[in-house]
């Protein structure tokens, strides 16, 4: 096959996977049913569970092990060599500086990430690699199934109000138009509120806690993207913050950078924390 760092040939039965990044990689691995053994496990500052919590608790029944901490730590190389794959995935920049130590172990699949491919790109990719291509078929096709579903239910939502999915990590607020969740509003016709739209349009939107208020005047409807708790809570008393016409009509659902990337699990899971917000907005429109 075919990919961004060169020809890889994959096992035509492949028994064991190691995922390096720990998101999108290790979503699709976990939605075509690979036998992952090693994986990097998330950090501990998330408060809410991960979108794939169930999946990682049935391939850790069925022997996962965890590798090292995902975004925190460099690959272990060493480690990956003990979870003896015949099968590495990770995203291409994790692979890239460490890609012929990888090869030495077994074949590499790189795949892209939010901001260079599609996860339904990357979930076929995998899925036609490793001889899954009705599986990965069927996954697409149950999400695009539920998104034509609830942008049926929810029109007149999607039309009247501006959305926009913010992330905020103590210090800054940051849309992002690329992001897994950015994707999900989209795919569902939302309306964008100014900001959402340069963000889609290729620039990323940066905003301090003082400008917040002004910049985010019309946004009906807001995702935050807040991992955590303590960070959530002291959120809740900002001046500015509350003056944005979601907050100040309850009209806010929180998430966090899991739902930044990921495949099948993830959006799926995007697009239950989004109709938990459509929900919101429908009750408030009777």
């Amino acid at each position: 096959m075919d990919t961004e760092l060169g020809e890889v040939e994959v096992p035509a039965d492949v028994k064991s996977v190691v995922v390096l990044t720990g998101s999108r990689d290790l979503d699709i691995a976990l939605s075509l049913e690979l036998p992952v053994t090693g994986y990097p496990k998330a950090p501990e500052a998330f408060d809410l569970d991960s979108p794939l919590a169930a999946e990682i608790k049935q391939a850790d029944e069925d022997g996962a092990e965890t590798l090292y901490t995902a975004g925190d730590e460099e690959v272990d190389i060493d480690a990956v060599k003990k979870a003896d794959p015949d099968l590495i995935i990770g995203a291409v920049q994790d692979v890239t500086p460490i890609h012929d130590e990888l090869k030495e172990i077994a074949p590499v699949l790189p795949i892209g990430d939010f901001s260079t491919a599609t996860w339904q790109d990357d979930l076929m990719l995998v899925a036609s690699a490793t001889g899954t291509e009705k599986e990965g078929g069927s996954l697409i096709a149950d999400y695009e199934k539920r998104v034509g579903k609830l942008s049926d239910k929810y029109a007149k939502v999607l039309a009247d109000n501006k959305f926009a999915p913010v992330s905020y990590d103590g210090e800054e607020f940051v849309i992002n138009g690329t992001r897994l969740l950015s994707q999900m509003l989209q795919d569902l016709g939302a309306e964008p509120s100014k900001a959402f739209n340069e963000a889609l349009e290729g620039v990323t939107g940066k905003y301090s806690v003082d400008e917040i208020g002004d910049e985010l005047a019309d946004v009906d409807a807001l995702v935050a993207l807040v991992n955590e708790k303590s960070v959530w809570q002291s959120l809740q008393s900002n001046a500015q913050f509350g003056k944005i016409p979601a907050v100040k009509n309850e009209a806010v659902v929180r998430s966090d950078e899991q739902t930044h990337e990921g495949a099948y699990y993830s959006a799926m899971h995007a697009l239950d924390v989004i109709e938990e917000l459509l929900e919101m907005l429908d009750a408030d429109s009777k």
